[in-house]
């Protein structure tokens, strides 16, 4: 948490930033009475932001994972759509938290983002039942690329056409 000084009139004031609100989106800063002496608002200023940090400086340990799931999303929540939320929450679960959800925010750096699109982990690819495989050449046979799809799928064994009842068969 950081932490300054400003004056309004002849009085000082320490002014913390405590972050975003999840709700608005919007910076939190409390602005706390200093006196008329600007030493004393910097040393109150110092003081407040150490005891928001806490003594190991935990205040920092924020990782980006939990900054997108904790912050960032719920405050996108609000202005957005519920399908269009739905579909950041997807790429943010799917792709941003398994390549950069570890790191931590004051380690993150755009070279990282930048590599990220290439990081992704494989998705497991699994293969079509013989019944998925005759229902989509099925539901394929009037499109107009239907003899390409045709000729690049291959059948399983003991399927002779995607029309046969054995490859209806559920």
């Amino acid at each position: 948490m950081n932490g300054y000084v400003a004056r309004k009139g002849n009085r000082w004031y320490a002014v913390i930033y405590e972050g975003l609100d999840p709700v608005t989106g919007k910076e939190i800063r409390r602005w706390h009475p200093a006196g008329t002496d600007e030493a004393s608002a910097e040393k109150l200023a110092r003081q407040l932001a150490r005891d928001i940090n806490g003594a190991d400086d935990a205040g920092r340990g924020l990782s980006f994972g939990a900054f997108l799931t904790k912050t960032w999303l719920p405050a996108k929540r609000i202005e957005l759509r519920p399908t269009t939320w739905h579909g950041y929450q997807r790429i943010v679960n799917r792709h941003a938290l398994p390549v950069l959800g570890s790191i931590q925010m004051r380690r993150l750096r755009p070279e990282q983002l930048e590599e990220a699109p290439r990081q992704r982990p494989a998705v497991e690819q699994t293969a079509w039942t013989a019944y998925q495989l005759a229902t989509f050449l099925r539901h394929a046979a009037g499109h107009r690329y239907f003899p390409a799809i045709w000729t690049t799928q291959a059948l399983p064994c003991g399927v002779t056409s995607a029309f046969s009842p054995v490859a209806m068969a559920p």
